[in-house]
């Protein structure tokens, strides 16, 4: 493997994981986010979040097997970074949903639809 392609790796499994530690602290304890998030429903709704999931992974995947084979670093990155962000994205609609209380049966399957 390339030494590039491990320290992008890295470098981004750092940056999601500092996201998700202030996510962790901010959205259940301020207000002002929850609200920000409610107001913003038609892109943070956690459905939204899924739905971005459950449709991205196979183009993601697509595109990272095209950037390896074919050796297009660029393509190879932009999918690993598409990927982190849907990987963060798991994590942020379960939590978004229970702290912003925009629990859905229809999340509930999305979510599970998405995981897959």
């Amino acid at each position: 493997m390339n030494v590039n392609f491990l320290s992008e790796l890295l470098t981004l499994l750092l940056i999601a994981g500092v996201f998700l530690i202030i996510c962790y602290a901010v959205i259940p304890n301020s207000k002002g986010v929850q609200n920000f998030i409610r107001r913003n429903q038609w892109l943070l709704h956690p459905n939204c979040v899924s739905r971005w999931r459950k449709y991205g992974g196979t183009p993601t995947t697509i595109l990272f097997l095209f950037g390896v084979y074919f050796q297009i670093d660029w393509l190879t990155q932009a999918s690993m970074r598409i990927f982190v962000f849907l990987a963060v994205s798991d994590v942020l609609d379960g939590m978004i949903a229970r702290h912003c209380d925009l629990k859905t049966k229809e999340g509930k399957r999305l979510d599970a639809e998405a995981d897959k």
